[in-house]
C-alpha cells in the first residue's frame, strides 16, 4: 500500500514539474487512436458479439472534457453511484457498488489519488494479506 502511494506522489510531481495531465504508457488510448494503432482501444470490444463495428470505440476523452467538474465521488461513495456499461462487467460493478454501501471502504480500496493529474493508485489485494495466509 506504501508503495502505491509513493508512485502516485511521484508520478503527480513529475507530471505537475511537466505541466501535464497523467497517461499510462501501458494503456494509452489517446495514442491509439491518433496513430490508428487500437492496440488498447480494441480490448474495449466484446468479440463474442456478431455486430463488433457497433461497439468499437470511435474516440477517447478525458473525464474533464465530459465533465465541467469532475469529482471521484460527491457526499461519499453509495451504491448508486456506479452503472454497468453493455461490456458484461456486472460482477465488477456489482462489487464497486457493494464498496459504496461501506464507509471508509473506497479508501482502502483507492489509497491514493491526484484528480486534478488523473492518477489513482488502487490495491485490491494487500500484501500484508498474503503474509497472513495459511500455507499448508
Amino acid at each position: 500500500m506504501l508503495v502505491c502511494k509513493a508512485k502516485v506522489v511521484a508520478i503527480s510531481k513529475d507530471c505537475q514539474r511537466l505541466n501535464c495531465k497523467y497517461s499510462d504508457t501501458d494503456f494509452d488510448i489517446e495514442w491509439d487512436l491518433i496513430f490508428n494503432r487500437r492496440n488498447c482501444l480494441d480490448y474495449l470490444t466484446i468479440p463474442h458479439l456478431n455486430n463488433l463495428d457497433q461497439l468499437l470505440p470511435k474516440s477517447v476523452k478525458r473525464v474533464g472534457d465530459i465533465f465541467d467538474d469532475p469529482k471521484f465521488y460527491v457526499d461519499g461513495p453509495t451504491a448508486n453511484d456506479t452503472r454497468q456499461g453493455r461490456i458484461r462487467d456486472c460482477w465488477l460493478i456489482a462489487a464497486l457498488a457493494a464498496m459504496g454501501n461501506k464507509q471508509g471502504l473506497i479508501e482502502r480500496v483507492c489509497v491514493a489519488r491526484d484528480e486534478e493529474i488523473g492518477v489513482y493508485g488502487f490495491v485490491f489485494f494487500p500484501r500484508w494479506q498474503m503474509d497472513t495466509r495459511d500455507h499448508r
